[in-house]
């Protein structure tokens, strides 16, 4: 059964090299959606599957969960104790929204989960934007052998959050430098900016997101 996933993609190789090749030209509907399906495939089978054998029967995971209990709370007027200094409102918006309707520890697991997937998707387009469709596809199917990526949905902390934004910046950087698209510089312009809020040690990511995404807009036609 491990074998199977690469098996896939030998086929895919095969049968349609003009899709999956690297000189294939960027298609919106098709990357985009691509990238959404292997998003939701990661996020499945890490989280229904292979999180059991990093977390050794334990049906969540993450650290400081105080802090990010009593951040969610707070947003929810459960105390008075407010939003924890060192946890940055940006990371913490979706789980703090989702709370409000499904509870504190689902909302910081819903939110995971869709992180997860959001971070399997930017996975897909990083490895899309550096090769070929097929080696989003390879990338995504090697994430499935790193522990912190496939427990990440089960992590009730902010972390699976801040890990979407910056895997996903760093994807939309490459593609800017790949296609030149206005669009495409605009999103990651934004999301460099996001990475940014989510957390202090995004400086390690963002700097040389930037150094890409600067020469996108210095190679884009005038």
């Amino acid at each position: 059964m491990a074998v199977l996933p690469l098996a896939v993609l030998v086929l895919l190789a095969r049968i349609r090299p003009q899709r999956f090749g690297a000189d294939a030209p960027f298609d919106v509907r098709w990357d985009l959606g691509l990238a959404a399906l292997g998003g939701l495939v990661f996020m499945g089978v890490s989280f229904f599957y292979l999180a059991d054998y990093f977390l050794q029967g334990g049906p969540v995971t993450g650290a400081d969960f105080h802090d990010y209990c009593a951040c969610v709370g707070a947003s929810r007027g459960d105390h008075d104790g407010g939003w924890r200094a060192t946890r940055s409102f940006a990371s913490g918006v979706v789980p703090a929204v989702l709370a409000r309707r499904f509870g504190v520890v689902d909302g910081l697991l819903i939110g995971a989960m869709l992180s997860q997937w959001i971070l399997g998707a930017g996975i897909v387009l990083w490895g899309r934007a550096l090769h070929s469709r097929l080696a989003g596809l390879a990338a995504v199917i090697l994430a499935c052998g790193v522990a912190p990526l496939t427990s990440l949905g089960r992590t009730v902390s902010f972390y699976p959050e801040i890990m979407a934004v910056f895997v996903l910046a760093a994807a939309l950087c490459v593609l800017a430098l790949r296609t030149g698209s206005r669009w495409v510089v605009l999103s990651a312009g934004v999301m460099v900016g996001l990475s940014l809020l989510m957390d202090v040690r995004a400086i390690v990511w963002a700097l040389p997101m930037i150094a890409v995404l600067g020469l996108a807009i210095f190679r884009m036609p005038s």
